[in-house]
């Protein structure tokens, strides 16, 4: 009897260790999959490389290395309507990225598909939101611009109409607009750092003083921080991400638009580096450039800022950036 009854409280013991390790692995990859980044109706279009409508084959298993991820399917694709882009007639498509968060799960179908490269390889521009399946004349879209989900099917030349109308407003240029106060200030500021010296005394004040009390967030950090990308992209890979990033702060009507800006350096570069363990001056200036989004969002003076001390944050990775610099320069 005590035997049986120990291996009865063993075995309940297994089974509550096993149950409580299934939670949380449950609850921590709910946790990263909230990292993952779906980008709104105007941001799918406009920052894909090209857009077809595509005849997906049936994918087959793969392993194949991009810059960024390691793609584990892969699947024959033939244009049947262009759209947008350079793209070949055919050629191979990889998905079912290696990221926990959102993978592009590749099927055989018919898509209008919104695509990107990785190295050499045509990719998915946006996790699953890449192919957008086209049934009975009919493609699943977004129901309003900034509304991710739910998506419809729609009429495929009302979508495509659509996506036409956001790529012409893309090249249209802006028309010129009065010159508010705020834009004057930033270009006084704009003169004054541009002969200011960068040294690190200077940089470790603008701590000091920032440690000591709450900041009011104005067009000056703005400035500040449109100086510090403009002067360190040379050291660094070109980057979509960064050039979007650094329009935003050029414009204060859009600084706004930081925050999803952060979350695309967030999912696109930086999980992505620290997945591969990467130590190089491109995935330092990772963390530059997101607290200069956070920074930027924060002086667009929305609801909802990210950290107060995120400009303190941006300072220190700056100056950790810079050593990294100095130090791959003088080797």
């Amino acid at each position: 009897m005590f035997d049986q009854a120990t291996k009865s409280t063993a075995v309940m013991h297994s089974v509550k260790s096993i149950i409580t390790l299934l939670v949380a692995l449950f609850v921590v990859r709910n946790d990263a999959a909230a990292k993952a980044y779906f980008q709104t109706e105007p941001q799918l279009v406009t920052q894909s490389t090209a857009i077809a409508i595509i005849q997906l084959s049936e994918p087959v298993d793969s392993d194949q290395k991009g810059a960024t991820w390691t793609y584990r399917r892969s699947a024959g694709a033939k244009v049947v309507e262009w759209v947008a882009g350079t793209i070949p007639d055919a050629f191979t498509l990889f998905g079912d990225e290696t990221f926990i968060c959102a993978q592009c799960h590749l099927a055989a179908g018919l898509y209008l598909a919104f695509l990107r490269r990785d190295g050499d390889l045509w990719v998915g521009a946006n996790w699953n939101l890449s192919l957008r399946p086209l049934k009975d004349d009919k493609i699943e879209w977004y129901s309003a611009p900034e509304q991710r989900f739910p998506m419809t099917f729609q009429p495929k030349a009302t979508v495509l109409d659509r996506v036409r109308e956001i790529l012409k407003q893309k090249k249209e240029p802006k028309k010129a607009t009065s010159q508010t106060g705020a834009n004057k200030t930033l270009e006084a500021t704009a003169r004054r750092l541009s002969v200011m010296s960068a040294t690190s005394c200077t940089r470790r004040r603008l701590i000091r003083d920032v440690r000591h009390k709450m900041i009011t967030y104005t067009s000056d950090h703005a400035l500040r921080v449109l100086t510090i990308m403009e002067s360190n992209l040379p050291f660094v890979s070109v980057r979509p991400e960064y050039d979007r990033l650094v329009a935003i702060l050029r414009d204060p009507s859009r600084w706004y638009e930081a925050h999803d800006q952060f979350n695309a350096i967030r999912v696109n570069i930086t999980l992505a580096n620290e997945a591969h363990g990467k130590t190089d001056l491109d995935s330092i200036f990772a963390y530059v450039a997101e607290n200069a989004a956070k920074t930027a969002y924060n002086c667009s003076g929305r609801s909802a800022p990210f950290d107060n001390d995120s400009y303190d944050r941006l300072i220190r990775c700056e100056e950790k950036f810079l050593e990294a610099v100095q130090s791959s320069q003088s080797t």
